[in-house]
């Protein structure tokens, strides 16, 4: 269709650049090398401009002939003439908004709720208004600011405290509801602010990153808190995890439920003679003995220490079960804008979340990490 403007949740461009690199890692050596000398020579080009440092002309002309030669050719893979990418719904990977500037797609993340009309901030072409792993700034006639979620007083820039909203784009108030207009409506500094809900934090002054949901938020057994959501952000990164959820509300470590990517899942165990050429990815019985083999639980133990080699220690995953059945708007763990209804997916694998506290149990694998 060659579109020139892109809308979508994450998911989208987190499935499209592990497409690619999955598609980069089957390519023969010197493919490979050239394609990481290219995103490696754009990478270094774009942080020069994030920051606004001069970009010399060895390494422009560099760029440009990367550009031709591997960028332009992934811009044809989407059409050839899209311009700029909008993400919205969820947090994006930094690593994936990296990919999709240095090829020459910028993303422009925004952020809002329903009861914000629904935008409050917003990136924008350029670098005055963008900074990537941040949601932009905030629109004209909105002031962001981040409070404490006890005292509601501002917080200094660079700590983390709930997101909210101020100016005319914010909804008068839910109708007939005065009990929830009480808790979610202050006053500070003659305006009237909306609290959101989302923790977040301020970065030079206007740009706003989003850190979690208050809600999710969760203490361990150890008064540690925990925010999922960048934690399974993690985790997903890997080619073989298409969904996970985290756990440990006032327990004494964290689990999660993993749900595999058998798209990429099956042909490596074709490839490893653990599946028939031509078996069929939605065979439920398949999928569970797959899950239970030897080499497949290896293979998932290995990426989920290797995704918490950047976790703080209390933050791992100690213990997980693979869930086979994708988390879906079909079986309501999904809300429309693929959010996880953690309430949802807690309660129907409540017996799986306890057996993985359960000493001997055999829903689910033990991460053994190694002590530093």
């Amino acid at each position: 269709m060659k579109p020139t403007h892109l809308l979508s949740v994450p998911a989208l461009f987190n499935r499209i650049y592990d497409g690619v690199h999955n598609k980069v890692g089957e390519a023969p050596a010197l493919r490979q090398k050239i394609f990481h000398t290219a995103m490696a020579v754009a990478r270094e080009r774009n942080q020069k401009l994030e920051f606004h440092e001069p970009v010399s002309p060895w390494l422009e002309t560099k760029f440009k002939i990367a550009d031709k030669i591997v960028m332009s050719k992934l811009r044809e893979v989407m059409g050839g003439q899209l311009r700029h990418i909008a993400s919205g719904g969820a947090a994006s990977s930094l690593k994936v908004i990296r990919f999709f500037e240095d090829i020459g797609i910028p993303v422009m993340e925004g952020y809002g709720l329903t009861e914000t009309a629904p935008v409050m901030t917003a990136g924008i072409p350029g670098w005055e208004g963008r900074r990537l792993g941040y949601t932009g700034v905030a629109l004209e006639g909105v002031t962001v600011k981040i409070v404490d979620p006890v005292t509601l007083e501002e917080v200094p820039e660079g700590e983390e405290g709930e997101v909210c909203g101020a100016g005319d784009s914010i909804m008068v108030g839910y109708r007939n509801n005065e009990e929830a207009n009480k808790e979610v409506f202050f006053h500070m500094n003659g305006q009237k602010f909306f609290r959101t809900g989302d923790l977040g934090l301020m970065h030079e002054g206007k740009y706003l990153k989003i850190t979690g949901r208050i809600k999710e938020l969760y203490k361990l057994e150890n008064g540690k808190y925990i925010t999922p959501v960048p934690l399974e952000d993690v985790l997903c990164r890997s080619r073989f995890i298409l969904q996970t959820m985290l756990y440990g509300a006032n327990r004494v470590y964290n689990v999660a439920l993993i749900v595999p990517d058998f798209e990429q899942l099956l042909p490596w165990a074709i490839k490893e003679g653990l599946a028939e050429e031509g078996a069929d990815m939605m065979d439920m019985e398949l999928r569970t003995n797959l899950m239970k083999s030897e080499e497949v639980v290896k293979l998932f133990q290995s990426e989920i220490m290797h995704a918490s080699s950047t976790m703080k220690s209390f933050e791992r995953v100690v213990q997980w079960a693979p869930i086979v059945d994708p988390f879906s708007q079909m079986n309501n763990m999904l809300t429309p804008k693929m959010s996880m209804k953690r309430n949802i997916i807690t309660k129907a694998y409540e017996e799986t979340i306890e057996g993985l506290y359960t000493d001997g149990s055999e829903v689910g694998y033990t991460v053994m990490y190694q002590k530093k």
